[in-house]
């Protein structure tokens, strides 16, 4: 990164860059990106061999989980629609599925250390955006 931004300082001072330049340094970050979010998804499926479930009693699910898939997707490998969703985390994943009444949650984790810390962010986050109910979250393992 240090080199980049010397690059770019150095290209700067020279006077505007040309369209050249702009392709190789787009090129560079576009490669930085992908090599920075396959670091953050280092957890494969197949390592994964703890699950826990909720089903929190909600007509609100659909609203939830939006919401913390949107949460999470500025930092997080996220795909959601409005019944489901799924938030890929260094510690495990966590799946949502939403219908009327219910929002599920499935963490998938690689022991119970992580589990307990996936648990922690998910709830915390979960209670402050449904901080307008009461809203029981029981695990299953």
């Amino acid at each position: 990164m240090r080199d980049l931004k010397s690059a770019i300082r150095t290209h700067l001072y020279q006077g505007p860059i040309d369209p050249d330049t702009v392709a190789t340094i787009t090129s560079a970050l576009e490669t930085a990106t992908r090599t920075l979010e396959t670091s953050m998804t280092d957890t494969q499926a197949g390592d994964l061999t703890l699950t826990a479930i909720a089903d929190v009693p909600t007509p609100s699910a659909s609203k939830y989980l939006q919401q913390l898939c949107k949460h999470f997707q500025h930092k997080r490998p996220v795909n959601f629609d409005a019944q489901h969703g799924e938030i890929s985390f260094a510690i495990g994943t966590c799946r949502l599925d939403a219908n009327d009444q219910t929002l599920t949650l499935t963490l998938a984790a690689r022991n119970e250390e992580e589990m307990e810390q996936l648990k922690d962010v998910v709830v915390r986050h979960l209670v402050r955006f449904a901080f307008r109910e009461d809203i029981p979250i029981e695990w299953r393992d």
